[in-house]
């Protein structure tokens, strides 16, 4: 049986100040996202609306699976978003 695991986004050290969420190179980060929510891993997720970071919330067997995967993503890599990985009771 899978959790769920919510994944907190937030400005990392290689975040480019001055520049929007918008402006920030993050086009391999979007399509490694989409990547997963076709391999229904990603159940939903976005940029929060004051443009702060985000939120995604994963699908997987284990917390070590969600940090696996969040190690990998490429604006974690970059160091551009840095990421808050919780455990996450979903009741809804």
């Amino acid at each position: 049986m899978d959790v769920s695991i919510a994944v907190l986004y937030e400005p990392g050290p290689s975040w480019v100040q001055g520049q929007s969420l918008s402006q920030q190179p993050l086009r391999p980060h979007l399509e490694y996202l989409l990547a997963m929510h076709e391999q229904g891993r990603l159940i939903m997720g976005g940029p929060f609306a004051d443009g702060t970071g985000g939120l995604i919330v994963l699908s997987v067997k284990d917390m070590a699976e969600a940090e696996q995967l969040v190690a990998k993503d490429p604006a974690v890599v970059a160091g551009i978003l840095k990421a808050d990985i919780r455990g996450w009771n979903r009741i809804i």
